[in-house]
C-alpha cells in the first residue's frame, strides 16, 4: 500500500505536468473544468445519492459532479476525476472525498484507501493549488505570513478550494506548520464567517461566505458565489467620507460606514454589498467601483474589481463551476 509521502510525491509531479499539458496558469485560481476539456473529458453535474463524483474512461473520458455539492466541492471533486484520468486509473466511483481526506489526517498510512484514491486526491490538492498559485494569492491579498485560520479562509476563497481542503495541503507547500493544521482544522467555516460578519447586518444566508477586501487586494476579480458578501475598507487620509461608491452594478449595497480610526489609527471607509441571485445560466459580471474625492469634490483616485458570479451547475455548460468563460476552450 502506497502512503501518504509517496502519493504526494508522484501527484505532485503529475500535476505540474498537467498544468503544462493543459495550458494551466498555475500561478492563480485554476480553470479546473477548461483542464478537463482540454484533456478531451465530457464534464457532466447531476444529482447523485452518496456520491461526489466519478470518472469512467471507456467509451470516451467523462467526469459526473454531484450538482448537490456547493462549487468548491464541485471544484475538489472534478480535480479528483481528473487525477484518475491523468494517473490512468480507469473507472473510479468516489463516494466521500472530505472523508477520505479526514481519515487521512487522523490515521495516515493505516487508513486502507486504494492506491488510487489516494495518488487521485493529492493530485486535486496540487493541481488545485500548487505552491505558485497559493503564495502569488497570499501576496496579493496582502498576507505576509497566515496568523489565523481566517487567513487560510480568505486564500481558500480566493482560490476557489474548500477550507478543510487547503488546511491540509499548507503544510505540503511549506505555508503553515503541521501542528497548527491540525489545531485549526476544529475551526468551521461557519466560525470564521461569524467572525468575520461581526459587527455588520446578518448574512442574506447562514452559507454565505464574507469576502474582506481592502486597497491592497491585487486579484482581478472576485469569484463568489450568489448571497455571498464583499466588505471593502478603504483608509481615507483625514476624511473618513472621502469615498464614495461610484458603480455597483447589480450588487445590493448593505451599508456603508465611516470608521473613525478604522484601520488603525487612520480613518476609513467601510462598504458592504452583497451578491445577487444569478439570473442566467452563464457566469455573471459585475463592476464594483469606489471613487475617492479630495476636499475640493475632485475625483483624486478610483478603486475597482470585478465580481464574478459563480454557483454550483447542472448538466454541462461551458461555463459552470468557475468565474471565467474560457474555461471550455
Amino acid at each position: 500500500m502506497m502512503n501518504w509521502s509517496a502519493a504526494n510525491r508522484t501527484a505532485m509531479i503529475a500535476a505540474t505536468h498537467a498544468h503544462g499539458d493543459y495550458k494551466v496558469d498555475a500561478g492563480q485560481r485554476i480553470e479546473v473544468v477548461g483542464a478537463a476539456r482540454r484533456a478531451g473529458i465530457m464534464v457532466h453535474a447531476q444529482p447523485l445519492t452518496k456520491l461526489f463524483g466519478m470518472y469512467v474512461d471507456r467509451p470516451m473520458p467523462a467526469a459526473v459532479v454531484n450538482s448537490r455539492l456547493d462549487v468548491y466541492a464541485q471544484r475538489q471533486t472534478l480535480a479528483h476525476e481528473l487525477g484518475h484520468h491523468v494517473l490512468n486509473h480507469g473507472m473510479q466511483v468516489d463516494f466521500d472525498l472530505d472523508a477520505t481526506s479526514a481519515q487521512r489526517s487522523s490515521s495516515g498510512a493505516s487508513w486502507a484507501a486504494s492506491n488510487e484514491e489516494r495518488t487521485a486526491e493529492a493530485f486535486a490538492a496540487w493541481f488545485l493549488m500548487p505552491r505558485t498559485a497559493v503564495r502569488a494569492t497570499a501576496r496579493q491579498l496582502d498576507i505576509d505570513q497566515i496568523d489565523s485560520a481566517d487567513d487560510v479562509y480568505r486564500i481558500a476563497l480566493a482560490l476557489g478550494v474548500p477550507l478543510a481542503t487547503l488546511l491540509r495541503h499548507l503544510p505540503n507547500v511549506r505555508m503553515l506548520s503541521a501542528q497548527k493544521s491540525r489545531e485549526w482544522a476544529t475551526v468551521s467555516r461557519a466560525q470564521v464567517r461569524r467572525r468575520l460578519n461581526r459587527g455588520l447586518p446578518s448574512l442574506p444566508r447562514p452559507t454565505s461566505d464574507v469576502w474582506h477586501l481592502s486597497e491592497e487586494y491585487q486579484l482581478p476579480q472576485v469569484v463568489a458565489r450568489p448571497h455571498d458578501r464583499i466588505v471593502v475598507t478603504l483608509p481615507s487620509e483625514g476624511r473618513p467620507s472621502g469615498w464614495r461608491l461610484e458603480h455597483a452594478g447589480d450588487l445590493m449595497v448593505t451599508a456603508t460606514t465611516a470608521l473613525i480610526g478604522g484601520i488603525g489609527q487612520t480613518p476609513a471607509s467601510r462598504f458592504v454589498v452583497d451578491v445577487p441571485e444569478s439570473t442566467s445560466e452563464g457566469v455573471e459580471s459585475h463592476g464594483l467601483v469606489l471613487a475617492y474625492a479630495d476636499s475640493g469634490g475632485l475625483v483624486d483616485r478610483l478603486w475597482k474589481v470585478t465580481v464574478a458570479v459563480a454557483d454550483a451547475r447542472h448538466g454541462v455548460s461551458p461555463v459552470w463551476l468557475d468565474g471565467k468563460g474560457d474555461e471550455s476552450r
